[in-house]
């Protein structure tokens, strides 16, 4: 069916090929086009040198495809491989900052938790200051409260007081009043000296009058 030549290397019809993935480039040009050649065609209808030729060559490159393969299942495995490790130390490097970062974040934490414990220290200080204060307060107005007593009792000894001088000047009212008695008595006493005195006069009066009438008498009788 087809004219095969082996000398020199047969271009490739685009039209016939179906399978891109056995097309090669290159050097491999001839052998490439012998396989494809050799695939198109019957079996039956080449001869028996071709067919070995075919087996040949074509075992020769399907070791080669089978290496190239190999080289580059190899070189994804080791890509896989250092992109692996690369993961690894950057996972390891990530770690590694990420604890930094985590114990930089704990010792932040630690440090506000202790800022909250101080604030809330001053805050209880500010609120003892604040008893002391209302404790002060209590205190002075206690003070005041025993002031105002003591100003109570100043007052009431005040009017004690005053009480004890109306008392005097009452006593003093009932001795004017017993003098006023005793000057009443006097003059009664001045009265009744009088009397005395008037009875006095009117018994010399009488004792005069009686001398008298007795000197008339005798010089009558004479």
């Amino acid at each position: 069916m087809f004219a095969l030549t082996i000398s020199a290397p047969t271009p490739v019809n685009k039209a016939q090929n179906t399978s891109e993935e056995r097309q090669p480039s290159g050097t491999h040009a001839w052998t490439s086009s012998i396989v494809f050649l050799l695939d198109m065609a019957d079996e039956k209808q080449l001869p028996l040198q071709c067919k070995k030729k075919k087996n040949k060559k074509f075992k020769k490159e399907k070791e080669k495809e089978k290496e190239r393969e190999e080289k580059k299942k190899k070189k994804k495995e080791k890509e896989k491989k250092e992109k692996e490790k690369g993961k690894g130390k950057e996972k390891e490097k990530g770690k590694g900052k990420g604890k930094e970062k985590e114990e930089k974040e704990k010792e932040k934490e630690k440090e506000k938790e202790k800022e909250k414990e101080k604030e809330k220290e001053k805050e209880k200080e500010k609120e003892k200051e604040k008893e002391k204060e209302k404790e002060k307060e209590k205190e002075k107005e206690k003070e005041k409260e025993k002031e105002k007593e003591k100003e109570k009792e100043k007052e009431k000894e005040k009017e004690k007081e005053k009480e004890k001088e109306k008392e005097k000047e009452k006593e003093k009212e009932k001795e004017k009043e017993k003098e006023k008695e005793k000057e009443k008595e006097k003059e009664k006493e001045k009265e009744k000296e009088k009397e005395k005195e008037k009875e006095k006069e009117k018994e010399k009066r009488k004792r005069k009058r009686r001398r008298k009438r007795k000197k008339k008498k005798k010089k009558e009788k004479e």
